[in-house]
């Protein structure tokens, strides 16, 4: 009787580098931002957990000015 993981112990045993239980091509987390208010009193808020201020970078995809790596 041969133990299932056996050939993954087994130098001799083929891999070309797929794993089938492996899920398909992973890509890479989707960014996390949020929409940066238009009203201004919103817009220049602090970080309510952290007391950081917020930084406003342009996203490309969403074609406007979002705060990244932030949640509601």
């Amino acid at each position: 009787s041969r133990d299932p993981d056996e050939s993954t112990m087994d130098p001799n045993a083929s891999n070309d580098g797929h794993n089938a239980s492996a899920p398909a091509e992973r890509k890479g987390p989707e960014d996390q931002y949020i929409p940066v208010p238009t009203d201004a009193a919103l817009a220049n808020v602090n970080c309510p957990i952290c007391q950081e201020n917020f930084e406003a970078v342009w996203h490309d995809v969403a074609q406007e000015w979002v705060w990244m790596d932030a949640v509601k």
